[in-house]
């Protein structure tokens, strides 16, 4: 897939030519098109909240402090001066939660207010928009054949905030003799959850016209959680990527209950079912808990259980994961087991690196069927280096004798341009950039706290991994720059738009002193020029420097070349030339230079 990318950055409004995919909603399509969208994307901005917070205003008669805590534990703390006082924009993650605002004065006294309030992710805030329109021609046998595009197609929903608490829009999609469009809404129940409600309605030149409609209900407690979705669609219900209806599905259930808490762990207890019009229905039922073990081992467990017609099994499935810590190594073992067979798997990881290391698996497996053992170990190992990734990988399965074995070796980078230099890296997927600390070899770079490379002799390394408009922290190991070299900061934070390059440069400069005795030649004989002002241009800027006793002088960080300078001298003025020679020592002395142009 291949598009052409603009975001506006200030309107989070993206416009895109080319290959992208498009969502009318919950009841419509997933569409592969070739052609054009127009979207507000609030991730553009990941400082952006687009969910309603919390806000309080208050009065504070004397000069107070103001402490907020939420389900008892406090967040924030506030000094303000007597009068109105507002807390604004208060985030915290989803649910029903109690807010306490807790007002002291000078003298000591205490207010309190509790109130409660749900945190959600559902509910655009108030006056917000949330969009997206497509327009294109239908990708056909993606993966399979290359530019095969025909059909043209429409696919787009709209959301907008009337308040906080309710929410209304539409989506549609439509394309030659097939035409879908319905409203939504969603609504905050208080501290009860929250509920989404979906019509749709569909023409179709063939097969008349259908509906759908969708329910939706949520709750997050502190304790426990619940949920509630209901689909429902007509015989004839149609959508833009299908001929029939949707896959013959007459109606969707779904209905879940959790319980956690940080020393019982989390239990869940689920229930689905699908029926089609054709068919009978399949019901599954499931047990779900987890619980962390101690600080770096998780259990986690599961049983289904699943009706069909004359066809009725069970699932269970226990595994534990232990974290071995500073090496990033983690050690799994599971068990797994249904009607047809059981499995034993065990696994060793290394992460891979944000920057240059390696990481590795090595996985085994033991499956028993119907009488049947079969035995597979499949290691693979990443090596991530300055420009490529480089892995291998070897799968064998060993079943009564008999071997299936496959081998993989893959490499992969990229080559990228900016900050006028062209390299190669590993591969890119998002944003970019080059890194560069003058021409210092060696130096450590960091992204984010996560070694990512060295610099090479021209003093620059490749970062192939930016998050594009995040801030992204770029720093450099001061440990790395020799005594001699100065700089004015070892941290910078960039936030680059999508898929782009970046040149991040860090004022490393080579620190050195210059020093010499300026003479002055009257009437044939040299005398020192004690306590004079010389003038003299540096990259076409003028610079003033002082004589000391003996007409000793001194300057730091003149690049090489030649200057020429001047002082005045009785009246007159005299000229000289100022040459600095390239040196790796850290003073350069320039010995006695003695003016005598007048």
């Amino acid at each position: 897939m291949s598009n052409i990318t603009y975001d506006n950055r200030s309107n989070l409004q993206r416009f895109l030519a080319g290959d992208f995919y498009a969502l009318s909603g919950d009841l419509g399509s997933s569409l592969n098109l070739g052609g054009l969208s127009f979207s507000k994307i609030y991730k553009i901005d990941p400082y952006f909240i687009n969910r309603p917070l919390f806000n309080f205003t208050g009065l504070a008669t004397l000069p107070s402090e103001v402490e907020v805590y939420i389900d008892g534990t406090r967040i924030m703390t506030e000094k303000f001066s007597p009068g109105q006082f507002s807390l604004k924009n208060l985030n915290y993650y989803g649910g029903a939660r109690f807010i306490e605002v807790v007002v002291k004065d000078a003298f000591g006294r205490e207010t309190r207010y509790r109130l409660p309030f749900y945190f959600n992710d559902i509910l655009l805030s108030k006056g917000l928009h949330e969009y997206s329109y497509n327009i294109g021609f239908i990708r056909e046998q993606f993966g399979v054949r290359s530019n095969d595009y025909r059909n043209l197609a429409f696919s787009g929903f709209h959301k907008y905030g009337v308040s906080d608490s309710f929410n209304i829009g539409f989506s549609a999609e439509a394309k030659r003799g097939t035409y879908v469009i319905g409203p939504q809404a969603a609504l905050l129940l208080g501290r009860a959850g929250t509920l989404v409600l979906v019509f749709s309605g569909s023409h179709d030149e063939d097969k008349g016209g259908g509906n759908a409609g969708l329910l939706n209900y949520g709750y997050q407690g502190t304790l426990f959680n619940w949920r509630l979705l209901l689909k429902k669609y007509s015989r004839h219900y149609m959508t833009v990527v299908s001929d029939a209806s949707t896959a013959g599905t007459k109606h969707e259930i779904g209905a879940g209950i959790g319980y956690g808490t940080a020393s019982f762990g989390s239990l869940s207890v689920d229930y689905t079912e699908t029926k089609k019009y054709e068919e009978r229905s399949t019901k599954t039922y499931a047990v779900t808990y987890s619980r962390n073990i101690t600080q770096k081992s998780t259990l986690f467990s599961s049983y289904k259980h699943i009706r069909e017609h004359n066809n009725n099994s069970d699932e269970f499935f226990i595994g534990l994961t232990y974290y071995f810590g500073g090496n990033d190594i983690t050690l799994s073992t599971s068990h797994q087991q249904d009607r047809e067979k059981n499995t034993q798997i065990t696994q060793l990881t290394k992460n891979i690196p944000v920057g240059e290391g390696y990481g590795y698996r090595l996985y085994g497996d033991r499956t028993e069927s119907h009488g049947t053992v079969s035995n597979t170990v499949n290691p693979y190992f990443q090596y991530n280096a300055r420009y490529g990734i480089y892995t291998g990988e070897y799968k064998g399965t060993y079943t009564n004798g008999q071997n299936v074995e496959a081998y993989r070796f893959t490499a992969a980078g990229s080559i990228a341009y900016t900050g006028n230099t062209l390299g190669f890296s590993r591969p890119i997927n998002d944003s970019f950039g080059v890194v560069q600390t003058s021409d210092l070899k060696g130096v450590r770079v960091y992204i984010n706290n996560e070694e990512i490379g060295k610099t090479n002799a021209s003093g620059k390394v490749f970062v192939p991994n930016l998050n594009s408009y995040l801030d992204n922290q770029v720093s450099i190991n001061e440990k790395d720059i020799p005594m001699n070299y100065t700089m004015t900061e070892v941290i910078k934070y960039v936030s680059p738009p999508l898929r782009s390059g970046s040149y991040i440069k860090f004022d490393v400069t080579k620190f050195y002193a210059i020093t010499g005795m300026l003479h002055v030649k009257v009437n044939g004989e040299a005398k020192p020029a004690e306590f004079f002002e010389v003038t003299t241009k540096v990259d076409d800027k003028e610079l003033t420097f002082p004589t000391g006793r003996g007409g000793e002088f001194y300057l730091e960080n003149i690049k090489p070349g030649k200057y020429s300078a001047s002082f005045d001298y009785k009246d007159k003025k005299c000229f000289f030339e100022l040459a600095i020679p390239k040196s790796d020592d850290v003073i350069i002395d320039l010995g006695v230079i003695t003016c005598k142009d007048f």
